[in-house]
């Protein structure tokens, strides 16, 4: 029998459930009821949307099975207030894996009620946290060899394939994904263009960028430009490219699951070429701000000055104008067609080869961008690193940032 697991779940994770009335707990056998209609619904939903999963689940998963789960303390639920929105169970070992080590956590018969937005995926980040407190190597799960939808939900969140088998009533892929015991993001630094440079400069990483981090479960650090002359540039950066000490960068990337390009009033050469490389290597990025600059002059696009900076370079107002969000990657992130931002900028993007935009404010600016094929290239001209705390759309930024990091192939120690 397995033995009871750790629920011990980290701080940040913890307070992301308090702050949205969320709790998560082991199934009491007086809510069996509620969990059976939560798969009878869902199953409904696949039904009715000709998606080829849980056609005959409870019939193959009958309620005394259920209650042995219940009982045996290995299903867990999510609740918003008192009401439960999801389920799902827990083991450390499974007879479709035929593993007995007892390195791996298992998930299965993940549900979420219908009508609820990213669920899934936060049950999905609870069972991470549990399985790095339990010192587990992988997660792993299995789900409907012919839902291609739900594959390639899971292969994006890096359930890797492992294989496919076949039970009388089940045909399947078993998927797993490595656990990391910590996400480790690189913050590039800046230099401040406005200091006297004839006076020791300093190089910056700001307060909120690393703190956004460490307040969503990962760990920050710096990285730097290990170059001594320091390479001020635009969009004409490739100038400097044979001159940036690309080996000590690369070294630096090594030890990161992800980058962060932070704001600033101006972009060094490295800050581009870093984005370059992440881009070929797959390298998660968030570009904020300049470091939206970055992320679109790295693959050869460019920025110019906009005629009205006295309407979007306004540092001291919390919130400045919306953006509209078209159907893309970010849009499942935020899930809002519109979003109030801040503003604190006189660029904004002209072409941007390989991405989409994906948002614009009212005078059609382009305020976010997205890569169409890797894991998160995004580049924002907002700052969501001052507005994470108090708005929940936000701080989902960062942690899908964080979360598509952890599967990152980058770090080498």
């Amino acid at each position: 029998m397995n033995k009871t697991l750790n629920l011990t779940i980290s701080k940040n994770l913890h307070t992301y459930l308090t702050n949205n009335n969320l709790n998560f707990e082991l199934a009491d056998l007086n809510e069996i009821d509620d969990i059976i209609a939560l798969y009878n619904q869902r199953t409904s939903w696949f039904i009715s949307n000709n998606i080829k999963q849980w056609t005959k689940y409870i019939k193959h998963h009958p309620k005394s099975e259920f209650e042995e789960l219940i009982k045996s303390k290995k299903f867990y639920i999510l609740k918003h207030h008192k009401n439960i929105i999801g389920g799902f169970c827990l083991l450390e070992n499974s007879d479709l894996w035929n593993d007995q080590s007892n390195d791996n956590l298992y998930i299965s018969k993940l549900v979420s009620k219908v009508g609820t937005y990213n669920v899934g995926k936060l049950m999905l980040d609870i069972c991470y946290d549990l399985a790095v407190i339990n010192n587990k190597k992988n997660i792993r799960l299995d789900c409907v060899a012919k839902n291609d939808k739900l594959n390639a939900l899971y292969e994006s969140y890096g359930y890797k394939l492992i294989k496919t088998g076949e039970t009388e009533h089940y045909c399947y892929c078993l998927r797993q994904l490595p656990v990391k015991k910590k996400i480790v993001i690189g913050v590039v630094g800046k230099h401040l263009k406005e200091k006297d440079l004839n006076q020791r400069p300093d190089t910056l990483i700001r307060d909120e960028a690393k703190q956004c981090v460490f307040d969503n479960g990962g760990v920050a650090i710096g990285i730097l430009s290990p170059n001594d002359k320091i390479l001020y540039t635009a969009n004409e950066w490739k100038q400097y490219e044979e001159i940036i000490d690309k080996e000590n960068i690369i070294s630096q990337l090594e030890l990161c699951d992800g980058v962060i390009l932070q704001g600033g009033v101006s972009n060094e050469a490295y800050e581009n070429w870093i984005a370059k490389y992440c881009y070929e290597h797959n390298i998660p990025v968030l570009g904020i701000c300049a470091g939206q600059n970055s992320v679109v002059r790295g693959l050869g696009g460019k920025s110019v000055r906009i005629p009205n900076p006295e309407d979007h370079m306004r540092p001291n107002d919390t919130f400045v104008h919306p953006i509209y969000v078209s159907k893309s990657y970010f849009y499942n992130i935020v899930r809002k067609h519109e979003l109030q931002v801040n503003s604190r900028h006189q660029n904004v993007i002209d072409n941007c080869p390989y991405l989409n935009k994906v948002a614009f404010c009212n005078d059609n600016y382009p305020d976010v961008v997205e890569s169409k094929d890797k894991d998160f290239y995004v580049g924002v001209r907002f700052h969501p690193e001052s507005l994470y705390k108090f708005d929940a759309s936000m701080n989902e930024i960062i942690r899908e940032f964080i979360r598509k990091c952890r599967f990152s192939k980058t770090k080498t120690i």
